[in-house]
C-alpha cells in the first residue's frame, strides 16, 4: 500500500481567529477527510525563529567556500519536514505587496545553498526541493484589477514564483489569489473549500497541480 501523501501549511498570521488561519483549517480539514496527512506552523506563533543570524551567514559563507554543510538544528528540523512532503501551501495576507516578514525570513534561513540551491548532479543545477509541489494563497485586501493596475500581481509573482520556488527547482507552483478576502469572508472560504478539493484529487492520482486557471486562480 503506498505511502499517505503529505502536505505541510505554512502561514504567519498572530491572530489564530483571523481569515487568514481559517482559510489554513478549511485547506487542511478538506485534506485530512480525503485521508491526506497534514503539518502545518503559524511563524507568527511558533518557537521558530524567523532572523538570520550569525549562525546563518556563518553557514551561508562555509557554502560558498566549499566547506563542510553543517546547519543550525531548527533549521534542519524545517528541511526535515520539507523532505517528508509532497505539498508545501504557503497561506498569508499580503503585506506591502509581499510576504510578512516572517514567511520571508524562513525562506532565508531554511532555503540554503547546498540544499535548496546550488547542488550538482549530472552536470546540471539541481536541489532536494524538486519533488515539492508549491500552493501560493494569497488574501489581498483589494480587488484583481487593483493589483493589475499598478503592476503588484507581476512583481509578487515573479519575484516569489520565479526567484524563490522558480530558483529552488521545485516541482511546480500555483497562485490562488483571495480577492478583497476581508469583505468576503464566506466567499473566501468557499474557495478555501474547493482548492482543498482540487489538491486532493490532484494527489490521489498522483498528478499534481491540475488548479484552472480561472479569474481567482492563476497556475503556471
Amino acid at each position: 500500500m503506498p505511502p499517505r501523501p503529505r502536505v505541510h501549511f505554512l502561514t504567519a498570521h498572530p491572530d489564530p481567529a483571523s481569515l487568514t488561519v481559517s482559510v489554513l483549517n478549511r485547506i487542511s480539514e478538506g485534506l485530512e477527510s480525503s485521508g491526506i496527512t497534514v503539518t502545518a506552523e503559524n511563524l507568527a506563533t511558533s518557537n521558530f525563529c524567523t532572523t538570520f543570524s550569525e549562525p546563518d551567514l556563518a553557514q551561508y559563507r562555509a557554502f560558498l567556500d566549499g566547506g563542510p554543510r553543517w546547519l543550525p538544528t531548527d533549521v534542519l528540523a524545517q528541511q526535515q519536514i520539507l523532505e517528508a512532503s509532497d505539498v508545501l501551501v504557503v497561506v498569508f495576507p499580503v503585506h506591502w505587496w509581499s510576504l510578512p516578514a516572517q514567511l520571508k525570513g524562513w525562506m532565508d534561513r531554511v532555503l540554503t545553498g547546498g540544499w535548496a540551491w546550488g547542488i550538482r548532479r549530472s552536470g546540471r543545477t539541481t536541489s532536494e526541493m524538486t519533488r515539492l509541489t508549491v500552493y501560493l494563497v494569497p488574501l489581498a485586501g483589494t480587488e484583481s484589477e487593483y493589483f493589475d493596475e499598478h503592476g503588484y500581481r507581476t512583481a509578487m509573482e515573479t519575484q516569489i514564483e520565479q526567484g524563490i520556488f522558480g530558483y529552488t527547482h521545485t516541482r511546480r507552483t500555483t497562485w490562488t489569489w483571495m480577492w478583497n478576502a476581508a469583505r468576503h469572508p464566506q466567499k473566501t472560504l468557499q474557495e478555501a473549500d474547493k482548492l482543498a478539493q482540487s489538491i486532493a484529487r490532484d494527489l490521489s492520482r498522483g498528478d499534481h497541480p491540475s488548479i484552472p486557471a480561472d479569474s481567482l486562480n492563476h497556475a503556471r
